[in-house]
């Protein structure tokens, strides 16, 4: 973790050399572009706290739900270029958004710069012990025995769980 801090620190000093000695002069925004509460809030959050001791500003964690992330993305994409705003995506908002949402109005891959991984976060397939489902055989056995019978959770089109169910079940 630390040396993901690390270059996330290289990155924001480099941003403009000749203000090199005076930044950061004031707080930076981590956005998330998701609720707050799951997985990347709660690593965001981590981030965040490490920055802020390290660089000796606040680093203030602003959650930006909606669009699959593409609302929080938007938001950083159309901020100032100054290395103040930096986005703390996924999967699911940083890559597979182009293919998903053609119509944009902006591409990651080109509007934003990469600092770095911070995680790699596991997938984990679950069901209700009422189920009776045992084991993932006994998933698919279910899945092709009684088609469209099961029901999955997700937090909206294009975020990484919701790619990852439809794969799946392929």
């Amino acid at each position: 973790m630390r040396s993901v801090i690390g270059v996330l620190v290289v990155f924001l000093l480099s941003v403009h050399a000749a203000a090199a000695q005076s930044f950061p002069s004031r707080s930076l925004t981590l956005v998330v572009a998701a609720a707050a509460g799951g997985t990347t809030d709660v690593l965001a959050r981590i981030v965040a706290k490490r920055m802020g001791e390290d660089l000796g500003q606040s680093v203030i964690v602003e959650n930006v739900p909606g669009g699959g992330a593409t609302v929080g993305t938007r938001r950083v994409v159309r901020s100032d270029a100054d290395g103040y705003t930096l986005i703390f995506g996924n999967m699911g908002s940083l890559a597979a958004n182009v293919w998903l949402f053609p119509q944009l109005g902006f591409d990651p891959r080109k509007d934003l710069a990469p600092v770095g991984l911070v995680a790699v976060v596991p997938m984990v397939l679950s069901v209700s012990k009422q189920s009776g489902i045992q084991d993932l055989a006994g998933l698919i056995a279910t899945l092709r025995a009684k088609p469209g019978s099961l029901n999955f959770g997700h937090a909206g089109p294009g975020t990484t769980g919701h790619l990852a169910a439809i794969t799946f079940l392929m």
